[in-house]
């Protein structure tokens, strides 16, 4: 499965248990200053979600993902500006633990000198993609909050998944002809006189060839896009619902907190290494985040 069908499943995916909450709820006094919000966060989240899957795929998930901690921390002077609300001190305690953690994440082992981890980071393309989706997603983070405080959280999480999951529709339908191409020439490699003919001719069907569509793509493992998508969905419902009350900073900080979760599955799954020196960096992050949900 291509990056685009990845990406695009995880909206279509989670709509319908959006839109299943939205009826829950009920339709909400939509806020004339909703539109060009959800306008805009739509645009910042498709530049974030492509990233953020690049960055996947380029590094390693104990180091990439890790770096989206820094959000809140970029959160901060955007919600100052945005909304004119700050955080405690107590919270911005919290988020300069982030920060360190983060910091001790990228460190280069033995390298040594005050900028190491930043040359390091620089080094690594998976990671100077992660950076950016931090930046991008300090400021849709929240913008998150301005739309639900307009709406609410059951409608901006069907609208928001509904414009990412038609934005991201023309990628995954390029993305599923792209695989079964690839796929096809594989398999004409591997039975005829010559790989190098096969493999030309492959990719543009036979009498026997099926279709490529993004159809086919999707009925190959329903179950596993299926509980994407609720996950995405619940993690989604509890963020905006959280957003309503507090500041994005400390919501997007506390969501952050997963990281710990993370560099233990690229170091069981992936056999990635550096993973004392990446779980005591967490460890700090954590005590971060709970400085943070205190604030």
């Amino acid at each position: 499965m291509g990056r685009g069908v990845a990406t695009w499943s995880i909206f279509a995916f989670a709509l319908p248990a959006l839109l299943l909450y939205l009826l829950v709820r009920g339709l909400p006094a939509v806020e004339g200053g909703f539109w060009p919000v959800l306008g805009i966060n739509a645009v910042l989240d498709v530049i974030g979600f492509t990233l953020f899957v690049r960055a996947l795929e380029e590094g390693e998930l104990g180091l990439t993902y890790p770096l989206l901690a820094l959000t809140p921390v970029l959160v901060v002077p955007v919600e100052w500006i945005l909304t004119g609300e700050h955080a405690s001190l107590r919270g911005s305690a919290g988020i300069a633990l982030v920060a360190a953690g983060v910091y001790l994440l990228a460190s280069p082992g033995k390298a040594r000198g005050l900028l190491a981890p930043f040359r390091a980071l620089l080094r690594e393309p998976g990671a100077r993609r992660m950076l950016a989706v931090a930046a991008v997603w300090a400021v849709s983070g929240t913008i998150d909050r301005v739309a639900v405080l307009r709406s609410s959280p059951a409608f901006y999480g069907a609208a928001l998944s509904t414009c990412l999951a038609v934005a991201f529709l023309p990628a995954a339908i390029r993305g599923a002809r792209r695989g079964e191409a690839v796929a096809a020439g594989m398999e004409g490699a591997g039975g005829g006189p010559g790989p190098g003919a096969a493999g030309r001719e492959a990719p543009a069907g036979g009498a026997g060839a099926a279709p490529p569509s993004l159809a086919r793509t999707v009925r190959e493992r329903p179950g596993g896009l299926a509980l994407q998508g609720l996950l995405f969905a619940a993690m989604f419902v509890t963020q905006t619902e959280a957003l309503r009350l507090t500041l994005a900073a400390y919501v997007i900080t506390l969501k952050r907190s997963g990281t710990l979760l993370t560099v233990l599955a690229g170091a069981l799954f992936f056999r990635e290494r550096e993973t004392a020196r990446r779980l005591v960096a967490t460890a700090i992050l954590v005590a971060g985040v709970l400085l943070v949900s205190r604030g």
